[in-house]
């Protein structure tokens, strides 16, 4: 009887750290792709004081994780066009093909994404409008390409843990706001 009540708590609490683990993985996704915003955000902002359009319209080419003082220790390199299972799952690449920085989950009991594959996409897109009548580049999106959700269930409820937790902020021309989403300044 006691290795009945031994056996049924093990299970509950491995389904519980299974579920954490699966947590802090997609935490620490979105924090980095946060930081690459960030750094995205410092980049552009570098370019305009320098008033250098050449770098403003490079950062759409280059790959984002060379903004990071260093790489994520999860982060696999440049790789052109990578076949499937080449790099292994919980860690960055950056698709010099596509130009596309590649998340690929690891702990996908939970991970659905639109695309199907247990990847998360990004790729650097430079919004333009029309300024003094030239179109310029006035603001900069580390952009997720595609939907995902992660839904975890929690002890007697369910918590469903979305992208749409993690707000992009712009850093526009002079023109700060609050996004309303995150109550972060840009």
């Amino acid at each position: 009887m006691v290795v009945a009540v031994v056996a049924v708590l093990a299970y509950f609490l491995l389904d519980r750290l299974l579920v954490y683990r699966e947590l802090a993985e997609k935490t620490a996704m979105e924090l980095t792709a946060g930081s690459l915003q960030s750094a995205l955000n410092i980049q552009f902002a570098h370019a305009l004081v320098r008033g250098d359009t050449v770098a403003v319209e490079a950062l759409g080419r280059e790959n984002p994780v060379r903004w990071l003082v260093r790489p994520p220790e999860n982060y696999a390199g440049e790789h052109a066009a990578t076949a499937e299972g080449a790099i292994a799952p919980g860690n960055w690449y950056f698709d010099s093909q596509s130009r596309e920085l590649v998340y690929l989950v690891k702990v996908a009991d939970h991970f659905r994404a639109e695309s199907g594959k247990n990847q998360v996409r990004y790729r650097v897109k430079l919004v333009t409008e029309e300024i003094d009548g030239k179109r310029q580049v006035s603001a900069v999106l580390l952009e997720r390409l595609g939907e995902y959700s992660w839904t975890l269930s929690q002890p007697g409820n369910q918590v469903r843990v979305g992208a749409e937790i993690f707000a992009w902020c712009e850093l526009r021309l002079g023109r700060g706001y609050i996004d309303e989403r995150s109550g972060v300044y840009a």
